[in-house]
């Protein structure tokens, strides 16, 4: 098969859990799409699993990095996965620190 063709079949896969991020076939599916060579891929797994706060695949975000992370002129030469899987734990920071700010009654700027 066509490297195109896989890439575009796992992106439509990715879709069909648009709706419903957090059902255990999609958190199975977005788990084995992080593990995938194809960065477009991992960037979209990377910004669902972000957005519907999939903690359990934190160490899966952190494993694709670090895989980003060998060679990466060859496998992801525009830093594509590595940026979704950053933007990832960035937003995740971020409403860690909202949520501790708001608990302690402080709120900062």
């Amino acid at each position: 098969m066509a490297k195109s063709r896989k890439l575009e079949e796992t992106l439509a896969l990715l879709s069909q859990f648009l709706e419903e991020p957090t059902s255990e076939e999609a958190v199975s599916t977005l788990g084995q799409v992080l593990k995938s060579k194809y960065a477009v891929a991992v960037a979209k797994a990377a910004k669902m699993v972000s957005e519907a706060d999939i903690y359990q695949l934190f160490p899966a975000l952190v494993a694709a990095f670090d895989r980003f992370m060998i060679n990466p002129e060859a496998t992801d030469p525009n830093c594509i996965a590595k940026t979704g899987i950053a933007r990832a734990f960035i937003a995740w920071s971020l409403a860690r620190k909202a949520s501790s700010s708001k608990a302690s009654g402080m709120y900062s700027c």
